[in-house]
């Protein structure tokens, strides 16, 4: 990818870390972007993060990076992420961190009032609108999706997140508000996949 010639989607990555008791990172929307005419044609193929210890399908090789953000709560917490934006209108990746044992609440970590707490706060603080919400399981783990707009920005956000342990982990799509982009949400959601049993 040429920066100089190409508008990428947003000027800050997806990210979306929260601690048990406040969001540390926040999914961040910038310009209007004018929807493609054709969304991302290119072969996925299969990416694999072994130390993070999972493997799933991408339009193109994810740029990674490691983020340490503070938390009032306990240690630092890294963020690890893996972008693409295969096309002008449309970003996507996989996030995940560790929360540290010693949290005083890392117990909640996976329960439904710990995804309310990310869910109220992306809604608030990017004046999102929630389209859709439900609670599931990935394999054994607790899993929430959750999808919504941001009607000022004319952006759509898909956004799966799956708690293993006290790890957590964030697959998400975002995209301009009227660009169908339900080929590209069923490929990575559907393609994810935990390389070790963590439920010993």
């Amino acid at each position: 990818m040429n920066i100089s010639t190409r508008t990428p989607f947003c000027q800050r990555r997806l990210s979306l870390v929260v601690s048990v008791t406040a969001l540390l990172g926040w999914l961040t929307a910038c310009t209007n972007v004018p929807p493609s005419a054709k969304s991302s044609q290119s072969a996925w193929t299969i990416f694999t993060d072994y130390a993070g210890g999972f493997s799933v399908l991408m339009p193109m090789r994810p740029q990674e990076s490691t983020i340490e953000q503070p938390s009032t709560d306990g240690p630092p917490v890294k963020r690890h992420q893996f972008i693409v934006d295969p096309d002008p209108s449309i970003e996507l990746g996989v996030i995940y961190n560790d929360f540290s044992i010693s949290l005083p609440n890392i117990q909640t970590v996976g329960s439904p009032s710990f995804f309310d707490i990310i869910q109220e706060a992306v809604l608030k603080q990017l004046g999102g609108r929630l389209i859709r919400a439900s609670d599931g399981q990935f394999a054994s783990y607790p899993m929430r999706e959750i999808r919504f707009e941001v009607p000022e920005k004319k952006v759509l956000y898909q956004i799966r997140i799956i708690v293993v342990k006290h790890r957590m982990y964030q697959l998400m799509i975002a995209s301009s508000l009227n660009l169908d982009v339900s080929h590209e949400a069923d490929t990575l959601f559907n393609s994810f996949h935990l390389l070790y049993d963590e439920r010993q």
